[in-house]
């Protein structure tokens, strides 16, 4: 399974946030008109970064750091190459006691978090993330032989100190906005209904127009409509749920016909057990989108007897992640005509999207009110 995209649509720092978020193993290829970059995930950890614009090899930096001396590298290529088994240079020098394990690791660290710093500037191009499943220890197919992390980086620690680095460096002039992105404020006011995209325009007909709003500073209680806007070009049907005081709670709705009451009045009526059977407690417990023809449990049952008895040939729940909490999970599903839902791939990045502009938000809030105590004092 590939995700494919425009760099120009998805930023590199907002892909690693998702690949890192959703535990994904896989190779993230980046490429421009002059240039391409990968990056290795394993576990949602970085294990390997390489760029045309970064060429120095391994072999390279042990040498200018003064890690090994020429003897001790070439005996190690020679080895590298008499070898009949993928073996990776680091590896080799550090079986031999040529290097430690830490002082490797150290060296490698270093790179990588150089290679990400020069892809985060890309804001043109293609990128395409191929899930694979790489073991959690050995070798991995790369395309160099050189540079390979035994354990991850987390690219969320990664950029912090890129953007710490920059900032430094940069002082308090805004700089840092082009990597970090903008803080998007957002709270959860239930919106009214939104129409299907087949019934007028939309809130939003693309993915990318619903990202830049999202990222943008203006962006408030609209959050749950741009979704619902969005959601309603994929199923024919949905219903926006928030988690609160141990129930997911209806919030807005689209696409359901009712034979008597209203459609609005009826979801926001609606209460689900957090600890109950039902969809939306397997995507929120899961963090990931569940797909596929609805179990029979009681829950469901009752969810779909308020949406008006119809039975769905496949439904899906996607949830909206905060701070590692599913606050709202997306329910959607094929009635009533069932006709095919398509790739979900766009609706679970844009769901991703928006929890980590409310984490920014939650973030901004709690310095905020840390400066405000610091100021009493």
């Amino acid at each position: 399974m590939a995700f494919t995209g425009k760099l120009s649509e998805i930023r590199v720092p907002d892909l690693l946030q998702i690949i890192s978020t959703g535990d994904r193993s896989g190779t993230l290829r980046l490429t421009r008109r002059d240039a391409h970059g990968l990056i290795v995930f394993r576990r949602g950890g970085i294990i390997y970064a390489a760029s045309s614009s970064v060429r120095e090899t391994v072999g390279s930096l042990l040498l200018s750091r003064r890690l090994v001396d020429h003897r001790e590298l070439m005996a190690a290529l020679e080895e590298q190459r008499a070898s009949t088994e993928e073996k990776r240079l680091g590896s080799i020098l550090v079986a031999r006691g040529a290097i430690t394990q830490e002082a490797l690791e150290e060296l490698i660290s270093q790179q990588v978090e150089r290679v990400i710093r020069e892809l985060l500037d890309w804001d043109s191009g293609v990128f395409r993330f191929d899930l694979m499943d790489i073991s959690d220890r050995g070798e991995v197919e790369v395309d160099a032989r050189g540079l390979l992390l035994t354990r991850g980086l987390a690219p969320d620690k990664v950029l912090l100190r890129i953007a710490t680095e920059l900032d430094a460096a940069a002082g308090e002039d805004g700089k840092v906005a082009a990597h970090a992105g903008s803080p998007a404020p957002a709270d959860a006011r239930p919106p009214s209904q939104v129409p299907p995209a087949d019934r007028g325009e939309p809130a939003a007909s693309t993915l990318r127009s619903v990202i830049s709003e999202i990222r943008s500073p203006e962006f408030t209680g609209e959050l749950t409509v741009k979704i619902m806007g969005f959601a309603a070009t994929v199923v024919p049907r949905g219903v926006l749920f928030y988690v609160r005081r141990g129930h997911f709670c209806g919030m807005g709705q689209f696409g359901i016909d009712l034979a008597r009451g209203s459609p609005d009045e009826t979801v926001r009526a609606m209460k689900v057990p957090l600890d109950a059977s039902s969809i939306l407690a397997d995507a929120a417990d899961g963090k990931q989108v569940v797909r596929g023809p609805i179990a029979e449990t009681e829950w469901n049952a009752y969810l779909l007897r308020e949406l008006g008895g119809l039975l769905p040939a496949e439904s899906i729940a996607v949830p909206l992640v905060v701070n590692s909490e599913a606050l709202l999970v997306f329910y959607g599903d094929s009635a009533p005509d069932d006709r095919p839902i398509g790739s979900l791939a766009e609706l679970e990045v844009l769901m991703l999207q928006a929890g980590l502009a409310m984490e920014k938000q939650l973030l901004e809030k709690r310095i905020e009110q840390f400066k405000r105590l610091r100021a009493r004092d």
